[in-house]
This record gives C-alpha cells, structure tokens and sequence, in this order.
C-alpha cells in the first residue's frame, strides 16, 4: 500500500501522529510505504519521521519538492505551496507507483483502509468521499449544480493517468475563468479541473 503526504515542516509534527495512526490500525496489512513531498523540512523532522517509520517497520521516502508552476496568486497564509502539490504528485513520484492514497496530514486513522487502497481506480484520476457543499457554489466555480463534489482530504489517486494530463495548464485554464470564486482553493481546483 503507498500513502501521500504533503507538508510543510510546520506540520511534520502533525503528520507525524497521522503515520502513528495509521501504522496502529494498519497492522495487518503486509507493507506500507509512505511518501512525503515535503516543502523545506528540516533535518530535526526527518529523522523523528523516520524513527517512526522504523518503529513500526515501514518504509518512509521523503522527497524535497521543487519549485513548482503554481500561480503565486494561490498562495495565502491559509494555503501554503505545499496545500497544491498533490496535484503534482503524478511528476514528483517514481513511475513505480502506479497509484497511491493522499492523506491529509492532520487526518487520524481510526481502522485498517486496505478496503480503500483494494478500490478500483482504473477509470478515474482522483476518487474521493463526496463534500456537503451548495449548489451555487458549486455553478461559481465552474461545476453543474448536482455535480459531485469530493473532499480532498483523503483521496485514491490514479498516478498513470494523472501522468498523462499537463497539470499545469490545466490549473492556468480554470483559475482564468474561475479564481474570484475560489475559496477552498486546492480542492476547488482539483473538483473543477476532474
């Protein structure tokens, strides 16, 4: 099973908890890797990510993120760079991993999620669990009314697919047309965009 995070060093403490979690409920499970696209994670962060990862005999790879083609207009206080690189996850990740499950790094596992990973994604790029949001919100940003909409929280990611779309013109395209409604900025994108 391969697990995404994305965090900053800020959050590597959180993130830290979330690996516990999921290590604890996910005991039964043959081999866990996981992958950190981090943004400047300090040396101090990785070793403490890496003990756990070693505590419970897993493997961790972390991966210092390049500067990316993300419209500066995106950032805030609210949304680091890092909040957007899951949507890159498909040039930043080996080839060999053909799909992977992005947690958010504030998020407790609380049961085994092999259910989730077993999910047939072959047809899809993300899939995700549906959000409680309004029906104009969603014609603001650029979805029809009864469109589904998906966290971003927790999402299946198919990374051979994702591979093969130009993430970058993409996310230009909808923010030309969509950016003054934009308010949950990563997952309006990635609900917009897929």
């Amino acid at each position: 099973m391969n697990i995404l995070y994305t965090c900053d060093d800020n959050y590597t403490w959180i993130m830290g908890i979330s690996m516990i979690s999921l290590f604890e409920n996910n005991k039964d499970v043959e081999e866990i890797n996981i992958y950190l696209l981090g943004d400047n994670i300090s040396i101090e962060n990785k070793n403490k990510l890496n003990d756990i990862s070693k505590k419970y005999k897993r493997k961790l790879f972390i991966i210092d993120v390049p500067s990316l083609d993300i419209p500066e207009v995106l950032y805030s206080q609210r949304w680091p760079a890092s909040a957007y690189t899951r949507l890159f996850s498909g040039k930043l990740l080996p080839e060999k991993v053909k799909k992977i499950i992005y947690i958010d790094c504030d998020t407790i596992i609380l049961s085994n999620i092999h259910k989730l990973w077993s999910s047939d994604v072959s047809e899809y790029v993300f899939m995700g669990v549906k959000d409680c949001i309004g029906k104009l919100y969603k014609e603001n940003i650029g979805l029809e009314s009864n469109s589904p909409y998906i966290n971003a929280g927790v999402l299946l990611i198919n990374l051979e697919r994702l591979r093969n779309i130009d993430i970058s013109s993409k996310i230009n395209s909808y923010l030309n047309k969509y950016i003054r409604y934009i308010n949950y900025s990563d997952q309006d994108i990635l609900n917009g965009i897929f």
